[in-house]
């Protein structure tokens, strides 16, 4: 885990996976669709997002 500081000095926790433009997936974001809630864990969602969007 590394933490990073926003201009205004806020601490974020993030983890860095692959290259290239950077995107920003907040956890618990996915999570509520039409009502049901779906667990969607980073380390699962990064491999099928690096192959979508290379």
């Amino acid at each position: 885990m590394e933490i990073v500081y926003s201009k205004d000095g806020t601490r974020i926790a993030c983890e860095r996976t692959g290259e290239g433009p950077a995107l920003v997936h907040v956890g618990g974001a996915l999570r509520v669709l039409d009502g049901q809630t779906h667990d969607v864990a980073p380390e699962a969602l990064a491999p099928v997002l690096a192959e979508f969007l290379a």
